[in-house]
């Protein structure tokens, strides 16, 4: 049996039943299709009010409109939903810890209560505690649980943190180049801008629908890149805007609750702005100077 791929471009993941496109790119171009699916796949009903497309809660109903619509069904499922989560937890007095291994109390007090009873139920789900006294967690690697390995064999949490940035950032495939794959593509950004204009301008298209990448597709030319000569951050869940004459706090005030990226639409993107990325930004306010250049 041969299984689709997705029709998007430069994209390998499977094809789901609706578009001939993945989960990830339905949600992009057909979020209503991609939440139909979603419900399809979990087992679950949409709500039968026209146009929404959430899960049922009760009465052929999503949250939102049952509250509306029956305030007095709501109180009820809410009550019935809190009752539920109260069985979940712990019967000792003050603790609001998960009961653990379909008993009455945590792994914490179940350890204290009865540490014949939780012995038994460890070896039967092959799991071993942290081999540090006092301590309820279980191994993770050495014998110990996570917070004591990084506390004893801090250079092992290392090893790992590298192991994991190098498996899960995949480079990009032209030769000579340690720039990271945008987003899922064969590419990073700088040669998929010069080999494939066309899907940049589409992802353009899509993203200067959300006021923050709008503010930040214009202050960075489209490179979505930090404007540090020094910082090579492309990723644009770490940049931020930032305020070249260090008048943050007091434009913050005037702002109020307002948010600084639909002030800066709605004032025609003045200047005395740029895009860096978090750390630059923060070390820029702690010493005046950017800590590439200290």
């Amino acid at each position: 049996m041969t299984h689709q791929t997705c029709h998007e471009e430069d994209c390998t993941k499977l094809a789901s039943e609706r578009k001939g496109l993945c989960l990830r790119h339905l949600r992009i171009h057909y979020p209503e299709e991609a939440n139909i699916l979603a419900a399809k796949l979990r087992g679950r009903q949409i709500c039968k009010t026209e146009g929404c497309h959430r899960f049922i809660v009760n009465k052929n109903l999503c949250q939102t409109h049952l509250k509306k619509q029956f305030p007095e069904s709501y109180g009820e499922q809410l009550e019935h939903h809190r009752s539920i989560q109260s069985l979940r937890v712990c019967e000792t007095l003050g603790c609001k810890r998960r009961k653990a291994f379909d008993t009455k109390l945590c792994a914490t007090h179940l350890k204290e209560a009865d540490p014949i009873e939780y012995e038994k139920i460890l070896s039967k789900i092959r799991q071993r505690p942290c081999k540090i006294e006092d301590c309820t967690s279980f191994s993770w690697k050495k014998g110990m649980c996570y917070f004591h390995v990084k506390e004893y064999i801090p250079e092992f949490i290392e090893e790992e943190l590298k192991n994991r940035r190098i498996t899960n950032r995949e480079k990009c495939v032209v030769d000579t180049c340690e720039n990271q794959k945008y987003s899922g593509r064969k590419y990073c950004y700088s040669h998929l801008k010069e080999y494939r204009p066309e899907v940049i301008e589409k992802r353009l298209k899509f993203d200067n629908r959300d006021p923050r990448q709008k503010v930040l597709m214009f202050y960075t030319n489209g490179t979505m890149k930090c404007q540090c000569p020094k910082c090579d951050i492309t990723n644009s869940y770490f940049l931020t805007i930032d305020h070249i004459n260090g008048d943050g706090a007091k434009h913050r005030r005037l702002l109020k609750r307002n948010s600084i990226y639909r002030w800066l639409i709605s004032n025609n993107f003045p200047k005395g702005f740029q895009v860096l990325c978090f750390n630059c930004n923060m070390t820029k306010g702690a010493n005046r100077t950017c800590g590439h250049f200290r």
